[in-house]
């Protein structure tokens, strides 16, 4: 009797053993990329649209739209529509060059987004730098970037303006952001992304 629960107890020893021996350990989690290949693959990001909510407040005024942004390359176009989905204007730009058209059908150009802007709508939108803050890029020039352990800028101070981001979304195969609040010494900016896409 003793020698058949010897034997039982080696047999499953020697299971337990052989076990052990073939259990793959569990495969490593990837880690993030550093910042250097984040930033090469947001640059790639050439051709995309997102859809996006703003509240604009200035120290004399505030309001708040719906932002469609369309990107072909170095084309853009921006349609701002107000709460319920009205057209107020729409912004193109190209080599330098901006039209702007507003809901009476009225057009203008320039060659400066941002004063084009303020003087026909009220508000002074950086377009120039928020092609980039809104892929979570730095806009070209110099910066100071704090990131998050996933190698994300969590926020920049550039150009006297602070950059907070606020959140993160998954679009495609990576991380861009959801919502960013933008303040300068004459304004703040709120805006939360609710669409990306691209092609």
């Amino acid at each position: 009797m003793n020698i058949k629960i010897n034997g039982f107890l080696a047999l499953v020893y020697l299971t337990f053993a052989l076990t052990a021996c073939t259990t793959l350990p569990p495969s490593p989690k990837q880690p993030a990329p550093s910042w250097e290949k984040r930033e090469v693959a947001l640059q790639h990001i050439q051709k995309w649209q997102l859809k996006s909510k703003i509240a604009v407040k200035t120290k004399n005024d505030a309001g708040s739209a719906i932002l469609h942004w369309n990107q072909r390359n170095d084309r853009y176009n921006i349609t701002l529509l107000n709460p319920i989905g009205s057209p107020i204007l729409k912004l193109t730009g190209q080599n330098g060059q901006v039209l702007l058209e507003l809901s009476d059908g009225k057009h203008y150009q320039s060659n400066n987004p941002e004063k084009l802007l303020e003087d026909t709508w009220g508000m002074r939108l950086p377009v120039s730098s928020l092609l980039y803050w809104v892929r979570g890029l730095p806009a070209p020039g110099p910066y100071d970037g704090v990131f998050d352990p996933s190698h994300r800028l969590s926020s920049l101070t550039q150009q006297n303006v602070q950059v907070e981001f606020l959140n993160y979304m998954r679009a495609g195969n990576i991380d861009l952001p959801q919502m960013l609040k933008i303040t300068s010494p004459s304004m703040q900016i709120k805006m939360r992304i609710y669409e990306w896409s691209f092609n």
